[in-house]
């Protein structure tokens, strides 16, 4: 068993796949003369990420994307949750079309999503009025 560079700058215990070797994946060590694994002898003390090619590189270095998740216009800030049985999202679901349909839901809404705003801003300015004051208690403090 020997420790093999995982292309992410974690060392992974386990024997070094032929096709592996082969192929070139970012968990292989190269080919060439440069090993991934560590305590070989002859390695020239190249990473295995110096055989990989640039576009591999970058596609190594680059975050998973996140996939947009649509918001539930009538739970205001939430996720939509395809609550309507056949719906796949505020486009096509049925209660959002009764909502905004009817004045008075509307207005209800609008009004419950008011409150929810104001809510989160007080506890944001209240968050941050703590912060201030446990930072000048650091300051006071030293």
């Amino acid at each position: 068993m020997a420790i093999v560079d995982d292309g992410w700058g974690a060392g992974v215990e386990g024997p070094v796949p032929n096709s592996a070797i082969i192929s070139g994946s970012p968990g292989a060590p190269a080919a060439s003369g440069s090993s991934a694994v560590s305590g070989v002898a002859g390695s020239s003390g190249e990473s295995a990420r110096a055989a990989v090619s640039r576009p591999q590189q970058k596609a190594q270095r680059r975050k998973p994307r996140r996939v947009p998740q649509p918001k539930c216009p009538i739970r205001f800030g939430e996720p939509c949750t395809a609550c309507q049985p056949g719906t796949s999202g505020p486009d096509d679901c049925q209660l959002v079309d009764l909502v905004m349909g009817d004045p008075e839901l509307h207005e209800r809404m609008l009004d419950m999503n008011r409150r929810m705003r104001e809510k989160r801003r007080a506890e944001r300015a209240e968050r941050a009025e703590r912060e201030q004051r446990a930072e000048a208690a650091e300051k006071l403090g030293r």
